[in-house]
């Protein structure tokens, strides 16, 4: 088998690790493992340039909490009760949940001006309550699209802000 193409052996745990993978998904070391032999000796791979780690990045426990969690996370854009009070000892489940509380609020708020807006317009004129109502509602598809992006990121173990509204924090 070409060494290139062959799968990696985690230094960790010896769990085999595809070669493009940064970690290793079994226990969350850095992929810098041996290349198993076609005889099931293994060879140490060439000593390549390992760039000093970045603060943030996620380490052992954050991987394992992300790969533990992934579910409670992308619960957390639709309903965001649930996963605050089942994880909340899960800073990956928390960072989420934030989101999504933000998200939500935002949506609310927006669902607030939104039906008071449209009330004043339909009363000085049908024609314009009903055209700025239409555009304004277009708009509100911009929530879903946001929780769609934050479900992305959590399926990929990710912990991305979202665009727009990803600064705000409540929870922390």
């Amino acid at each position: 088998m070409c060494t290139d193409c062959a799968p990696r052996v985690c230094r960790g745990c010896g769990a085999r690790v595809p070669r493009g993978d940064q970690y290793c998904t079994s226990c969350g070391a850095p992929n810098t493992g041996r290349q198993p032999s076609e005889t099931g000796a293994t060879q140490t791979a060439q000593p390549a340039y390992q760039p000093p780690i970045a603060p943030g990045a996620p380490g052992k426990t954050e991987l394992q909490d992300a790969q533990e969690n992934k579910g409670m996370a992308v619960l957390a854009y639709l309903i965001f009760l649930i996963p605050l009070l089942a994880a909340k000892e899960s800073k990956f489940v928390r960072y989420h949940t934030n989101q999504g509380l933000v998200l939500f609020l935002a949506a609310v708020v927006y669902g607030i001006l939104f039906s008071v807006l449209s009330g004043i317009l339909f009363a000085v004129s049908w024609r314009l309550g009903l055209t700025v109502t239409s555009i304004l509602g277009l708009v509100g598809w911009v929530f879903t699209a946001l929780a769609v992006i934050g479900i992305v990121h959590a399926c990929k173990g990710e912990m991305k802000p979202l665009p727009l509204l990803g600064g705000i924090t409540i929870l922390k």
